[in-house]
């Protein structure tokens, strides 16, 4: 079997749908060693990104430049990606980015997306205009042209059908996702940068994600203000979000008494101090408002951390009998929450670890052969 795989994201660093996308292609190339994966970009690798790709006979890496707007991934998702396609002439083109290209796809070519949530309809705000724009504008066309549907939890399939009932009707849906096997064979030693990550040896609380509307980065900077008698840092991965959300950040962070001093923004952070940081945590919290799945949960869980999350979305079906899930936004709510890890830590962490043997990429991609690529192989053979 020839499987093709859209990997224009990955001329980015690693994160996000570039991690599920370098999962999905290692993991059918390590389970499938018969199976020939194909993937296509516009660019030369993130050199991040090529060090995590396994060395395996079966995976060809193809860069077809445009000539023009080399460096712009869309153009070439827009114009060159459809006749790529249509002279490799897959078993299955598989599209990581839930996105594909309505100029002259080519209609004998069968389709499986990845549908990491639908965001862009529950919260527009919380998308920058680009990203929002590309969604409008392609989403609905890639579902109805879809064969195949992949989503990473039961909750985004629910919402696929909610949003698309008739572009779906009577189309597979096979839901299922993992974590980054980094995750989970950790058994490295790494010493942090004393000097950079000045909060090493400190109780911290983290957070791990980009700082968007969508994350409700404001309701966990004034619940750290509760918690100032705990004794606790606050660690915040991730990039800079974008839009007014800055400005609304400086105003907490200017109140009388805010404690600045224990409050860390890292930005991005490479990998191997990423899993680290993880580990020293005293416990993972996300306020999120909306998720598609809840990777961060389960990162910080294989790393043997503790997770706090709202009661919604995907994060329920992730940390629900695993963590602390909080039905509200009371912030005494969250503070119980808090305490409860700490007087029954090893208990969660022992949950935790056993919520992640559910997210196994291996397992997750042959259950996706046996009930997806055995059936489509059946078809053309």
């Amino acid at each position: 079997m020839r499987i093709l795989i859209d990997g224009v994201r990955l001329t980015n660093r690693p994160a996000g749908v570039i991690d599920i996308t370098i999962s999905i292609i290692n993991a059918l190339s390590r389970n499938f060693p018969s199976y020939e994966i194909l993937v296509i970009t516009h660019n030369e690798l993130h050199v991040d990104v090529a060090s995590q790709i396994e060395n395996n006979k079966n995976i060809k890496i193809i860069v077809e430049k445009t000539v023009w707007f080399q460096s712009i991934g869309l153009y070439w998702s827009l114009f060159k990606v459809n006749y790529i396609i249509k002279r490799i002439q897959p078993d299955l083109f598989i599209a990581p980015n839930s996105l594909l290209s309505p100029f002259f796809f080519p209609k004998n070519i069968k389709v499986a997306i990845y549908i990491h949530d639908l965001v862009y309809l529950l919260y527009p705000e919380s998308m920058n205009l680009i990203t929002r724009l590309q969604m409008n504008s392609l989403q609905k066309f890639s579902i109805k042209r879809a064969d195949y549907f992949w989503t990473n939890s039961s909750y985004t399939k629910e919402q696929l059908a909610l949003f698309f009932p008739n572009e779906i009707k009577d189309k597979p849906i096979y839901s299922g996702s993992g974590i980054n096997v980094n995750f989970l064979n950790n058994t490295f030693i790494h010493k942090l940068n004393v000097d950079k990550y000045t909060f090493h040896d400190k109780k911290y609380l983290l957070f791990v994600g980009t700082q968007e509307p969508r994350k409700n980065i404001l309701f966990l900077l004034q619940l750290f203000a509760e918690l100032r008698d705990k004794e606790y840092h606050l660690v915040i991965v991730g990039n800079k979000g974008w839009g007014q959300l800055k400005k609304s950040i400086d105003i907490i962070l200017n109140q009388a008494n805010y404690p600045k001093n224990r409050l860390h923004f890292t930005g991005y952070i490479e990998l191997i101090d990423l899993i680290e940081i993880y580990k020293q945590a005293s416990l993972f919290i996300s306020t999120s408002l909306n998720e598609g799945l809840g990777l961060p949960q389960l990162e910080a869980m294989a790393l043997g951390v503790p997770v706090i999350s709202p009661d919604n979305s995907a994060m329920k079906e992730v940390v629900t009998g695993a963590g602390i899930t909080v039905k509200s936004w009371n912030m005494l709510d969250w503070q119980t929450g808090i305490d409860e890890i700490a007087t029954n830590r090893d208990f969660y962490i022992k949950k935790g670890y056993e919520r992640v043997l559910m997210y196994n990429w291996d397992k997750v991609v042959i259950d996706f052969n046996e009930k997806i690529l055995i059936n489509l192989k059946q078809n053309f053979e």
